[in-house]
């Protein structure tokens, strides 16, 4: 398992660590300007760019509640070898489960004003329809 230390934002590897540091998770959907693994370790991608605001943004929340690392998907797992994908794959049940926290990163839904009504974005959200979430939108309270 790879994780972002949430104060250097330097990815570390754990794959050979049988007790992982405590972490949190990001759910999200991914966007069309995610920043991949070999572009974040190479650091080939523009500070401004959506996805890696959405990585700073996350390990400064993170930081807040005084969680060390974070684990991201788009960043945390080489897609290039076959072998670390299919691990990620097999092993994505357990690390959510295994995570502290797990922060959801809604990027259609409005921050809430008093005049808003932000929670018919909330529950119209993408998010909810992805594999991971369905279940629990469809057990959400008040259904």
């Amino acid at each position: 398992m790879r994780l972002i230390n949430t104060r250097t934002l330097q990815l570390e590897d754990f794959f050979a660590q049988p007790d992982k540091p405590e972490y949190v998770i990001l759910s999200h959907r991914w966007g069309a300007d995610e920043v991949s693994y070999k572009e974040y370790v190479k650091g080939r991608y523009e500070t401004t760019q959506a996805g890696y605001r959405k990585i700073a943004e996350c390990c400064d929340f993170a930081r807040r509640w005084d969680w060390d690392y974070v684990w991201i998907d788009t960043c945390c797992i080489d897609k290039r070898s076959s072998a670390e994908l299919s691990e990620a794959i097999n092993s994505m049940y357990a690390w959510y489960k295994n995570a502290r926290a797990c922060f959801v990163y809604l990027t259609d839904v409005t921050l809430p004003t008093e005049d808003s009504d932000w929670k018919k974005s909330f529950v119209k959200s993408a998010w909810f329809t992805r594999g991971w979430s369905k279940f629990g939108y469809a057990m959400r309270p008040g259904r």
